[in-house]
């Protein structure tokens, strides 16, 4: 399943799992990482792929 490139300048959130912080980045900060520091705990957050499909999936960006 592509990511949808209408969604690179989507604001879109993705919660820490590590303190539930959330982040907010366009969508092509969220597709380019695999990884991010958590700005409010510090925790290495992965983002898998998977994780990115369902991010997208929620925004409605995932092409067939």
């Amino acid at each position: 399943m592509p990511l949808s490139p209408s969604l690179h300048r989507t604001e879109m959130s993705f919660p820490c799992p590590h303190c539930g912080h959330v982040v907010t980045k366009d969508g092509s900060w969220f597709r380019a990482r695999a990884h991010f520091p958590c700005p409010a705990c510090h925790e290495d957050v992965k983002l898998s792929y998977q994780d990115k499909v369902a991010l997208f999936a929620k925004y409605g960006g995932v092409a067939g």
